[in-house]
Parts: structure tokens; C-alpha cells; sequence
């Protein structure tokens, strides 16, 4: 299914809980000097480890695009990304 059908919906959203997931992690650091709590099991920060990891791969990737073709990471879906 292309960037419009149901994997790029799932990309987006994934997407909107990292950025939100951050979001949270950030505004927690600087309100309370340490990051989000473990949550029930430890998922919350699981969550938090792994969305960092996902930005960094992403940067990592826009990168190499940037270096290998001399353009960044193609548009998204309506040239949003």
C-alpha cells in the first residue's frame, strides 16, 4: 500500500506518538529535572528510550539521504515531512 494507504497511515501516527512522547519527556525534564517515571512494567519508559532511538534514526537516515543524493529525505504524503 503506497504512502497514502494504510502503512503511511500507520508511519503518521507512529510519528505523532513520537513527537508526543518527547513532547511529554522534554516539558517532564525541565518542569521536574528528571524524565518521564517507568510507568506500570516499565513501558512508559521503554516508550520514551525508544522514541529517542526512532529520532535519531530518522536524522541518521535524512542525513545519509542528504550526503549520498545531495537532497534531503523525499516529501511525505502532501509533502507535509
Amino acid at each position: 500500500a503506497g504512502p497514502l494507504g494504510l502503512l503511511g497511515a500507520a508511519e503518521g501516527i507512529s510519528y505523532l506518538a513520537i513527537v508526543g512522547i518527547i513532547g511529554a519527556s522534554v516539558t517532564t525534564k525541565v518542569r521536574t529535572k528528571a524524565g518521564l517515571p517507568a510507568g506500570p512494567l516499565g513501558l512508559l519508559g521503554a516508550a520514551e528510550g525508544i522514541s529517542y532511538l526512532a529520532i535519531v534514526g530518522i536524522i541518521g537516515a535524512s542525513v545519509t539521504t542528504k550526503v549520498r543524493t545531495k537532497a534531503g529525505l523525499p516529501a511525505g504524503p502532501l509533502g507535509l515531512l
